[in-house]
């Protein structure tokens, strides 16, 4: 029997670890901060090694500001670990579709930052929805808006090796409805206010399955974009009379007095599954070595992987269209088709 399940397409591409980033500049704020609140500073020892909330990462990244230039854009962000060597953060801290930088060229990930047991990581391979990325026709014209995706506004990174004192955040698929406390916990970058590492709460009330997206009023501040959303569960075993478990990926504000947050899905790929991405990164170790530096789409399912090569960069479909128009003007019109 046929899979009936919609195909979830992903665009990937691999990183330099070598890139030493030449500049620094601050990412333009898209956070919104409610009832002046602030944020509960972390604990030193939750950042720590085996620290409660290791895992949660600061991240740096560069962007090319051109094709010709070696100068590297740097913005700062979070990401939160699911796995050994696989974190998640906000599709916007590694793809730019507002200034068309396009695909990052550098990711550096910091656990316990700020701490005497700080360690830092690279990556080496991104990987995010497919219709996150920005698409051209034939005339090098975008073919659709490039207003911020909240719903396709995640991604994830491979890193070069394993942290040290890690355990992985637990997830689980977003709820369809919600009325109960989230909390956010991320490294806001305004240094000015004090705030480096932050847990914010509040109570959500929200039909995810209505706004396909998990709207809240957690406050957040710059930086705070690809944090993990809490929610507490009750433990049925253990010492611990609760635990903490990620349900989404904070992402940015959405209008007036409303953060957004892309939810976790399962296997019917209706929202962005987790598993189908860690699946994606175990199976593209496995292809030739040729061509595994270029940019890859990946469909999954059919239960074939289907690897089809596109093109990287918004310069170079310019550059494919521009030959493709002079190619037709050379024909004579009565042959054109």
């Amino acid at each position: 029997m046929a899979d009936k399940r919609q195909a979830a397409k992903i665009y990937t591409w691999s990183l330099d670890t070598k890139v030493t980033p030449q500049i620094g500049v601050q990412l333009s704020s898209n956070e919104r901060r409610f009832r002046g609140d602030k944020g509960v500073p972390l604990e030193g020892y939750d950042l720590l090694l085996k620290g409660r909330y290791r895992f949660v990462v600061k991240l740096i990244v560069g962007f090319k500001k051109s094709n010709n230039s070696d100068n590297i854009a740097c913005y700062d962000g979070t990401g939160y670990m699911i796995s050994q060597d696989l974190l998640v953060t906000a599709a916007h801290l590694v793809y730019d579709r507002k200034e068309g930088l396009g695909n990052v060229v550098y990711v550096k990930a910091i656990a316990g930052y700020k701490t005497d047991k700080a360690e830092s990581r690279y990556g080496t391979r991104v990987a995010m929805p497919n219709e996150y990325r920005l698409e051209f026709d034939n005339s090098g014209l975008r073919t659709h808006d490039v207003t911020h995706d909240v719903t396709h506004d995640v991604a994830f990174v491979r890193l070069d090796k394993k942290f040290n004192g890690i355990t992985p955040g637990k997830y689980e698929e977003t709820p369809e409805k919600l009325n109960e406390e989230l909390h956010i916990v991320g490294y806001p970058s305004d240094k000015a206010g004090g705030r480096e590492k932050t847990i914010s709460s509040y109570r959500v009330e929200c039909d995810v399955a209505k706004h396909g997206t998990l709207l809240h009023r957690i406050s957040t501040h710059e930086g705070n974009s690809g944090s993990p959303v809490f929610r507490r569960v009750e433990k049925q075993k253990g010492k611990v009379p609760e635990d903490l478990v990620i349900i989404a990926t904070h992402t940015c504000v959405l209008g007036e007095g409303m953060n957004s947050a892309v939810p976790i899905g399962g296997a019917d790929h209706r929202r962005i599954s987790f598993k189908t991405y860690e699946k994606f990164f175990d199976t593209f170790d496995t292809l030739p070595k040729g061509g595994a530096n270029r940019a890859w789409i990946y469909s999954h399912p059919p239960r074939k992987f289907d690897f089809k090569l596109d093109e990287q960069t918004p310069l170079r479909r310019k550059k494919k269209a521009e030959r493709e128009r002079k190619r037709r003007a050379s024909i004579p019109f009565s042959h054109r088709s």
